[in-house]
């Protein structure tokens, strides 16, 4: 079987038809695999990210790794909503603290150039 690659793929592999119970029972257990392989991996990136530069690695490789990275998170998210399951992100909540933090940047609102007189 091809690995699943679209939302829609996810779906059907993760979650079979979301509006039948058996369905969504059945297949429980690649969820549970899908949600603990992508808690890895963000664990994982969140420990290398910093030095990636360091550890050999050159910006097309960052690049494409990050977006890796985003795909499997993206679709953890997609199957979580499609099944209708909540997750306990107590245990990744520091890793993802550190992940926005480091790799999400807000800049300062920018000051209004029109003037109140």
């Amino acid at each position: 079987m091809e690995p699943p690659k679209g939302e829609l793929e996810y779906i059907h592999f993760f979650c079979g038809n979301t509006e039948i119970a058996s369905d969504l029972k059945s297949r429980e257990p690649q969820r549970a695999a899908l949600y603990k392989a992508t808690a890895g991996l963000l664990r994982a990136y969140a420990n290398i990210a910093d030095e990636m530069d360091a550890a050999g690695y050159n910006n097309s490789h960052v690049a494409r790794i990050k977006k890796q990275v985003e795909h499997y998170l993206n679709a953890r998210d997609t199957v979580r909503l499609a099944s209708n399951e909540s997750l306990d992100l107590k245990a990744y909540e520091a890793d993802m603290r550190h992940l926005i933090d480091t790799y999400f940047k807000a800049d300062e609102p920018a000051k209004s150039h029109h003037s109140t007189a």
